[in-house]
């Protein structure tokens, strides 16, 4: 089924190759918001940066 997400998240250094990653998002499943499987997730994780910037 089709469907779409609206998002807002950040990205936290705690040091210059570590950080943390956290979201929230709204997933709407086949375009319809009261789809029993459409609601709200949140997301988090770690961050881990290497190499040259």
């Amino acid at each position: 089924m089709p469907g779409i997400y609206c998002a807002a998240g950040f990205d936290f250094m705690i040091l210059s190759w570590l950080g943390l990653n956290m979201d929230m998002r709204y997933h709407m499943v086949n375009m319809d918001p009261d789809h029993h499987n459409s609601g709200m997730e949140m997301g988090c994780g770690l961050l881990f940066r290497w190499g040259r910037f």
